[in-house]
């Protein structure tokens, strides 16, 4: 996934006409850059849906983990920990590949709330 950015803060949640922006991630890039005239000094993971699906949470969050992660991401990590599981792997390339899984779930549950804190801030259920 790919950063879009700005030359302002951009806010989290934005309505359009006939879609909506959600936006994650944002971070101040400012001291990554020279301050020179428009130089991006915000960063963030986009995400556009058209309406009717902008008024669907679960919608934004689909689309956000297709965006980051892939449609076959998390069944590759999920066939590596099994196989770990069952001692497929040396006993160092075990370890690594369940907590590779289970960052991931942890990763997915932080995004996910946030997707949900936003959506709900704006109405969006």
């Amino acid at each position: 996934m790919k950063r879009t950015y700005y030359s302002e803060m951009p806010p989290e949640f934005e309505r359009e006409k006939f879609s909506a922006v959600l936006r994650l991630d944002i971070q101040d890039e400012s001291a990554n850059v020279e301050a020179q005239g428009d130089t991006p000094q915000y960063s963030a993971l986009e995400f556009r849906l058209a309406d009717p699906y902008a008024q669907q949470q679960n919608a934004f969050v689909e689309t956000a983990f297709v965006n980051l992660f892939g449609n076959d991401y998390e069944n590759k990590l999920i066939n590596e920990y099994n196989a770990a599981k069952m001692g497929m792997y040396p006993d160092g390339e075990m370890e690594q590949k369940i907590t590779r899984y289970r960052s991931f779930l942890q990763e997915r549950a932080a995004y996910k709330s946030e997707i949900e804190r936003i959506c709900n801030e704006h109405g969006i259920s």
